[in-house]
């Protein structure tokens, strides 16, 4: 599910109820008119993480890992961000390092040519051997957004790690989820167990 959202005023209206969970996450999908507004996106981050601490909009500040990795010092609270053309997502936990990451629904030749230099072997063949191009790039889309969602959560340098990972299963140590919302993206999350 994905909420629409045109003007500040409607952003205003948005809460943390509004948010919907999958493996331990708890998450949101906001879509904008055109491409997604860093400065509404901003207000709605500070808005979300306020919610949840307690603390004022203007009092909220978080720190970067050396690789960019957002995070709230002296906190529970993990929280992952990410935007695809005109959507953005925010995700938190309060157990658990989590990654989320969205990708818009994007051609599959300039698709596939990423995937056959990242993915591993078996992945690969996980999604050529599909009959349609549409599902071809929902499996695509699903394993790089899966794959991405992981390194944000271990909060690593994106390449270093990806082609390593495999996307296809949960693991000792990540709980992965998946969405595709109508051929217009797809989404998936990433919790570290501890």
């Amino acid at each position: 599910m994905k909420l629409k959202v045109r003007t500040p005023e409607e952003a205003d209206q948005l809460s943390i109820i509004d948010f919907q969970e999958a493996i331990g996450c708890r998450f949101v999908v906001v879509q904008f008119a055109q491409t997604h507004d860093p400065v509404m996106t901003d207000r709605l981050k500070r808005r979300f993480l306020a919610e949840l601490l307690g603390q004022k909009p203007t009092e909220i500040q978080w720190q970067k890992t050396e690789n960019g990795k957002p995070y709230l010092e002296n906190s529970k609270v993990h929280f992952s961000i990410t935007h695809s053309d005109a959507y953005w997502a925010f995700a938190y936990s309060e157990d658990d390092e989590i990654g989320i990451d969205l990708e818009a629904w994007s051609d599959r030749d300039r698709l596939s040519k990423v995937a056959l230099r990242v993915f591993q072997p078996h992945e690969n063949e996980s999604w050529s051997s599909l009959p349609s191009t549409e599902d071809q790039i929902r499996r695509m889309l699903t394993l790089w957004t899966r794959k991405e969602a992981y390194i944000k959560a271990k909060g690593s340098l994106l390449f270093r790690e990806i082609s390593q990972f495999d996307a296809t299963q949960d693991s000792d140590a990540v709980k992965l989820w998946s969405q595709s919302e109508d051929g217009s993206f797809v989404m998936s999350c990433a919790r570290l167990k501890s």
